[in-house]
C-alpha cells in the first residue's frame, strides 16, 4: 500500500460572532493517502438509502482526529464511514459534499 495521495482533512471549530451566529472556522491538515475505489457491495447498500459514496482514503491511524470532511484535487466530500482497522490503518469512506448538502 502506497501513501502518493495528498488530501486535507478539514476541522471545523465553532465561535459566535458579533451578532451571535455560530461560524465555523474551518482548518486543514494535510496527510499522505492511499485511495481506492468504492467496492461493489457498500456502494449499493449506500444507494439503497439514497447515498453516493465515491472513494476509499485509506491513512495512518494515528493522523486521523475524527474529522468530519476532507479536500481531495479541489473538491470537499464528506466523511461517511469510519473504519479502523488493526494494521494501524484507518479508511475514511466518502461522498461529494456541495455548500454542506449532500450529492447523491
Amino acid at each position: 500500500m502506497k501513501f502518493l495521495n495528498p488530501i486535507h482533512l478539514i476541522t471545523c471549530v465553532n465561535r459566535t460572532n458579533e451578532v451571535g451566529d455560530l461560524i465555523c472556522d474551518e482548518t486543514e491538515r494535510k496527510v499522505l493517502a492511499h485511495m481506492e475505489s468504492i467496492k461493489q457491495s457498500e456502494f449499493y447498500k449506500a444507494q439503497a438509502v439514497g447515498l453516493k459514496p465515491e472513494y476509499v482514503f485509506k491513512i495512518r491511524s494515528f493522523e486521523f482526529k475524527y474529522e468530519e470532511k476532507l479536500r481531495y484535487r479541489g473538491k470537499v466530500y464528506r466523511i461517511l464511514r469510519v473504519y479502523t482497522r488493526n494494521d494501524g490503518i484507518t479508511e475514511l469512506i466518502c461522498i461529494g459534499d456541495i455548500n454542506n448538502a449532500i450529492t447523491s
